[in-house]
């Protein structure tokens, strides 16, 4: 059973378990697909294999061996719950402050609160993206996407095919890869443009109002890109709506608009347009 199903679940619901692995021996055909299987895995693996049969310690063997399965499976729950930390929180804990004097908030991700004993990194899981691959490289790879230089927030997407697409795509490997060096100078370019442009109206027009983008530079290599990609899947137009801030930024970078208008409007002159 891959690592991603039982999303909703947690460790502590052992005694839901106990109640659907019940509702199975009366009438498997009234769980879910998911839970049948893996109770049929149970079955299969001998730990469940008859009420009458006792294991020497006075204990029923059902009891001592759906002990053991409900173990593995808080197990696996815990393993479902720190991956969604990851997922949920994991952006909290990105490298933002490149002096390092921040300490970003690490303890949601901490292996103990989700039970996880050392021993249980090294257990190997099914992941969508991966394959079968050891917890451990899981994790190595949710730091990289989620708590690295850029920490990535999608939880809050209510619509669950929105949501499983995005986690799809970050938790690819192919998400980490190297950008070209072109794709690179092209951002480059588009973030100098975007702090120039902001950094020169900040001495030329002091305490005009012009709504910054100072801060939030990387919007216009984003929306470079996005222009860009859309004309490659041979989009008719684009509609942009924003607030105010980093209008004018966008109006010159990405519209190309004339910086020379610009200009004029704050130095409160006509020009023509031709």
């Amino acid at each position: 059973m891959k690592i991603e199903k039982l999303m909703a679940l947690y460790g502590e619901n052992g005694a839901l378990l106990e109640e659907l692995y019940n509702q199975y021996k009366l009438n498997p055909e009234t769980l879910d697909k998911e839970w049948k299987s893996f109770f049929q895995e149970v079955d299969t693996n001998g730990l469940a294999n008859g009420s009458g049969y006792t294991n020497g310690n006075g204990k029923s063997a059902v009891a001592t061996s759906f002990t053991d399965a409900q173990a593995a499976s808080i197990r696996e729950m815990g393993i479902i719950n720190l991956l969604n930390a990851y997922r949920r929180q994991g952006h909290l804990a990105a490298k933002l402050d490149p002096l390092g004097i921040q300490k970003p908030n690490r303890t949601f991700i901490d292996s103990k609160l989700h039970n996880i004993s050392p021993a249980d990194i090294d257990t190997v899981v099914d992941s969508e993206t991966l394959g079968r691959v050891k917890l451990a490289e899981i994790v190595d790879l949710y730091e990289k996407v989620y708590c690295n230089t850029i920490g990535a927030e999608h939880f809050y997407l209510v619509n669950d095919e929105e949501r499983e697409w995005l986690q799809k795509k970050m938790e690819s490997p192919e998400f980490l890869a190297p950008l070209p060096r072109g794709i690179k100078l092209r951002l480059f370019e588009k973030l100098f443009q975007a702090d120039y442009f902001e950094t020169f109206l900040a001495k030329k027009y002091v305490g005009k109002k012009r709504f910054s983008l100072e801060g939030g530079e990387s919007f216009i290599p984003l929306l470079d890109t996005i222009v860009e990609e859309a004309g490659y899947h041979q989009m008719d137009g684009l509609v942009i709506g924003m607030a105010h801030r980093g209008r004018l930024n966008v109006l010159v970078n990405i519209i190309e608009k004339p910086a020379s208008l610009i200009f004029a409007e704050f130095e409160e002159k006509r020009t023509k347009i031709t």
